[in-house]
């Protein structure tokens, strides 16, 4: 016989079975088990690599040095701090029809923001920001994207 599993555990994975089985949507409670679970799964490393190119990619739309565009990039990731709500519950889209603050939102549901220019600048210089890093492709879509769901997307500041 295996390890014991938790009993919170085992209840959700079979809750999670019978849905999945039957086509009915997940309730919020578990499909934010569903979130930690698979969360807790990616190590940090893995999930900071793949900000930082979602970063480079946001800096791909941006014109002038590096340290420009590590300003520029510093500037909306301050603003997605203070709205993070607001950006949080919108519904993601195609990563390539997304402007700069679009794609740092999408770097920022993946792992927390440098705060600093320099540290900008640090991952520009680090990930080679010309060519956007290499952004595995399940970044470039989302669940929305599966349904053909768009939300407009600008990069006004708010």
């Amino acid at each position: 016989m295996g390890p014991a599993v938790p009993t919170d555990f085992a209840h959700n994975l079979a809750r999670l079975r019978s849905l999945a089985r039957s086509g009915l949507p997940l309730p919020p409670d578990l499909g934010g088990w569903v979130l930690e679970v698979v969360e807790g799964s990616v190590s940090d490393e893995y999930k900071r690599g793949l900000r930082d190119r979602l970063i480079c990619h946001a800096a791909t739309l941006l014109d002038g040095s590096t340290w420009t565009k590590a300003q520029a990039l510093s500037d909306e990731a301050a603003i997605i701090r203070r709205c993070w709500n607001r950006f949080e519950t919108k519904r993601p889209t195609f990563l390539s029809s997304l402007g700069v603050r679009g794609r740092l939102i999408r770097a920022a549901q993946v792992h927390e923001l440098p705060s600093t220019q320099k540290q900008f600048s640090r991952i520009l210089g680090r990930y080679g920001h010309a060519s956007g890093g290499d952004v595995p492709a399940f970044a470039w879509t989302m669940p929305s994207d599966l349904e053909g769901h768009h939300d407009d997307e600008t990069d006004q500041p708010t």
